[in-house]
């Protein structure tokens, strides 16, 4: 039996089942608040990359959500700290964010093995090499809870993910300044 993907667009990532079925079954698991955003995919997190820039607010301009999952999505960002100040932005006071994204490992080794299987189906269009919790404290979001996963994949760049809260302490015009 042959191992099934799902098809995406070449900027997305064609998680592997495995992948794909325990981000599912995590996000589902996860407390929602009020108004709820998820993003799951580049394609999801275009608007917030617009509001991080300080050009406009785009689509989504004044809406603010309690509750905002990322599975996924912000492995994909092009830029990592625009993707967080856009999602700082979305975030009502106190609102919480729950990521659960994949992440690099540390040292040489790690860095070279996910170039090398950096072209490869499942990592294409990943940034595998970021600390996407120190993005998150570096934009402003107090930590709330952290935990390191092993993924249940063959795919070893793909092996190592987070699964965290943050909280959004502080108003958007403290965020605007």
């Amino acid at each position: 039996m042959t191992p099934t993907t799902v098809a995406a667009p070449i900027d997305e990532p064609a998680w592997p089942t495995p992948v794909r079925l325990e981000l599912s079954r995590r996000v589902a698991q996860l407390p929602r608040k009020g108004e709820v955003l998820e993003l799951r995919t580049r394609s999801d997190l275009e608007p917030v990359l617009e509001a991080g820039n300080a050009a406009g607010d785009g689509p989504w301009a004044g809406l603010r959500f309690e509750t905002v999952i990322c599975a996924g999505a912000l492995a994909t960002a092009p830029d990592l700290p625009l993707a967080v100040l856009g999602l700082r932005r979305r975030l009502a006071d106190g609102g919480q964010l729950h990521v659960i994204e994949p992440i690099g490992g540390p040292g040489w080794g790690d860095v070279l093995v996910a170039t090398a299987l950096g072209g490869t189906r499942a990592v294409r269009g990943l940034h595998l090499d970021r600390d996407i919790p120190a993005a998150l404290r570096a934009g402003g979001l107090d930590i709330t809870d952290l935990e390191r996963f092993t993924m249940p994949t063959r795919v070893w760049s793909l092996r190592r993910f987070i699964s965290g809260r943050a909280i959004s302490p502080a108003s958007v015009a403290e965020v605007a300044a």
